[in-house]
C-alpha cells in the first residue's frame, strides 16, 4: 500500500509538473508583471510586438482640461491610422485613455501600437523588438556590453553570435515590461524588482537580451 501511494504522489506531482509547465508557456513565463497601477512612463512589450504606452507628465488646468488632452490625443491617432493601414484589419494607434491621478495633479495617457515598428514611427523613437539576427539585418550596430545579474558581461561581438536570441533595442526613457525573462542589459540600466527595466537615466540605445 505505501509503494502505491508512493506511486500515486509521483504521478500527481508529474501532472503538476506539466501544468506548470504549460501555464509557463501560455502566459510567458518569467515575463515582468506590470503594476496594477502605472504612475510613471512605461512601456509593456507584448509576445506578439504589440505595445502599451503609458505616457505621464504634470497636469496644470490653467492651460487646458483632460477632456481636451484626450481629443486631441484621439485625433492625432486617427490622422496616423487613415495613412498607416494595418496587415489583416485593425488599427495602427488606438488611444486607450487619458485619465488624471495623484489627486488631479498629474495626468497619464494609455495608447495601444500595433507593433514596436508602429509605436517608433509614430513617436519618433527608436523601439526593436526580434531576434538578434534579425537586428543585425536592420543594420543595428551592437555597440554595446550587456551585464547579467551576477555583473558577467557580454560584448555586442558576444551577442551577435547568438541569433536566435530574442531582444528589444531602445532610446525609450521609461520603465520596460520585456515578453520574456530579461538575461542581460547594457550596463548601467536599473533592473527593477519586478523584473522590468529601467532606461530612463540612458544616454545611448539600450540592449536588452531575453531568455
Amino acid at each position: 500500500m505505501i509503494f502505491m501511494n508512493k506511486k500515486l504522489i509521483a504521478k500527481k506531482a508529474a501532472v503538476l509538473l506539466i501544468s506548470a509547465f504549460l501555464l509557463c508557456i501560455l502566459t510567458g513565463c518569467g515575463a515582468a508583471k506590470l503594476p496594477e497601477v502605472v504612475e510613471q512612463d512605461t512601456l509593456k512589450i507584448g509576445k506578439n510586438g504589440a505595445v502599451t504606452a503609458y505616457l505621464t507628465g504634470d497636469f496644470d488646468k490653467t492651460y487646458y482640461n483632460v477632456h481636451e488632452l484626450r481629443d486631441m490625443a484621439a485625433r492625432e491617432a486617427v490622422d496616423y491610422n487613415k495613412n498607416h493601414p494595418v496587415a489583416g484589419g485593425g488599427e495602427a494607434v488606438v488611444l486607450k485613455a487619458a485619465e488624471l491621478f495623484a489627486n488631479g495633479k498629474k495626468v497619464k495617457i494609455t495608447t495601444q501600437y500595433a507593433d514596436t515598428a508602429v509605436y517608433a514611427d509614430y513617436n519618433g523613437a527608436v523601439l526593436f523588438y526580434g531576434t538578434v539576427a534579425e537586428a543585425v539585418k536592420a543594420g543595428y550596430d551592437f555597440n554595446t556590453k550587456a551585464a547579467d545579474n551576477e555583473g558577467k558581461i557580454l560584448t555586442g561581438a558576444d551577442i551577435r553570435k547568438d541569433g536566435d536570441r530574442k531582444l528589444i533595442i531602445t532610446d525609450v526613457r521609461a520603465m520596460i515590461y520585456c515578453p520574456g525573462k530579461v538575461t542581460h542589459v547594457t550596463e548601467g540600466m536599473k533592473r527593477n524588482a519586478d523584473g522590468s527595466v529601467d532606461t530612463t537615466q540612458s544616454e545611448a540605445l539600450v540592449y536588452i537580451l531575453m531568455k
